[in-house]
């Protein structure tokens, strides 16, 4: 599970938190639901999504919870 921990600048990857933001808010949320949403939002294919995902985790902007 994952939450969002920090947002970002502009661009893509504050897009991308954004929507991330109005889907869960502080709740917890899966990388198979923000895929999913980021899919959706920013009208990208799944693996473009999970590059992105991935982007905001690895940058910080996303955690992992135990």
């Amino acid at each position: 599970m994952y939450i969002l921990t920090a947002e970002p600048g502009s661009g893509r990857q504050g897009d991308a938190f954004s929507a991330l933001d109005n889907a869960f808010g502080t709740d917890e949320f899966s990388e198979g639901q923000a895929i999913t949403v980021l899919s959706n939002e920013l009208e990208c294919g799944p693996n473009e999504a999970l590059s992105i995902f991935s982007r905001l985790v690895s940058g910080g902007y996303v955690s992992e919870t135990d």
